[in-house]
């Protein structure tokens, strides 16, 4: 049996749960079962209910993984918590994958590295690919939380290129009046695998939103909240996604002043094809 554990927080986003969604899809298209395992029931929900999902199980922590797990079952883990005591014993009861949460992450038994930034095939769910209609739009994700405010101090110049804003699942009530009060257009947070393939142009604080709408072919600008390592930069280059600050209203106006492309090489330019990676381990 296969599992992949993704690990969120409410104070962080849903990328990890996003890239597992479409791992599982991707495993399914080659008739192999594998089940979501999450540290977090709001996240079971949007798996099931917005993901399509029929199924998602709650752990409290990746150090209850072996709860779940029977010998010889396959996990991904997908998180950022240290592993578990005995790991190097949890590696020889498992067949265990781990998404590399950094550029030059290596194994430390025989657990086998998923790196998340290859350029062979990117955790994007394969429906992105798929050409969608697009309207002539500026879309301004934030990302799914946002405890600190963050997109209040850049209301001026989203307001100045006409962005029309995408919450996130984690944002307060009380913040999200505030926001929709700043913004013409404001859609909430289930509409997000609507308004993304639809959206001409997308301004995003995430990394997985950034590729996802990119398979789309959108034109996209993504504005990282943390200095990025060297593979994800020369991913970003490879798939022309750029890179903007939020503040500096000239690189915004940049990105919206470029008109979108409809053909096959910037559509099919990321591929899909997760299955990839993860093949020769499997099969």
């Amino acid at each position: 049996m296969f599992y992949y554990y993704a690990h969120t927080s409410h104070k962080a986003n849903l990328d990890r749960l996003r890239r597992g969604v479409a791992c599982i899809n991707a495993f399914a298209s080659q008739g192999i079962e594998c089940k979501l395992l999450v540290n977090d029931f709001r996240a079971a929900l949007v798996a099931k209910e917005q993901l399509g999902l029929r199924d998602a199980l709650n752990i409290e922590t990746i150090h209850d993984l072996d709860l779940v797990l029977k010998l010889n079952d396959s996990v991904i883990i997908d998180s950022n918590e240290e592993l578990p005591l005995g790991f190097e014993r949890f590696c020889k009861d498992y067949k265990v994958f781990i998404i590399a949460p950094d550029c030059d992450t290596k194994p430390l038994y025989n657990e086998v590295v998923i790196n998340p930034w290859s350029q062979n095939g990117l955790f994007v769910d394969s429906a992105y690919g798929t050409k969608t209609p697009k309207i002539d739009r500026v879309l301004f994700f934030g990302g799914d939380s946002d405890p600190q405010k963050e997109i209040s101090k850049y209301l001026e110049p989203l307001q100045k290129i006409g962005a029309q804003l995408l919450l996130g699942h984690y944002f307060f009530i009380d913040y999200e009046q505030e926001l929709k009060k700043s913004f013409e257009y404001v859609y909430e947070s289930e509409e997000y695998q609507d308004i993304i393939p639809s959206s001409s142009h997308v301004v995003t604080t995430s990394l997985q939103c950034a590729l996802e709408a990119k398979t789309t072919g959108a034109i996209v600008g993504y504005a990282p909240k943390a200095p990025l390592q060297k593979c994800i930069l020369t991913m970003l280059k490879k798939f022309e996604i750029d890179l903007i600050n939020l503040s500096d209203i000239n690189s915004m106006d940049n990105l919206i002043s470029k008109t979108i492309k409809f053909d096959n090489q910037v559509t099919n330019s990321i591929s899909c094809d997760i299955f990839s990676l993860f093949q020769e381990q499997i099969l």
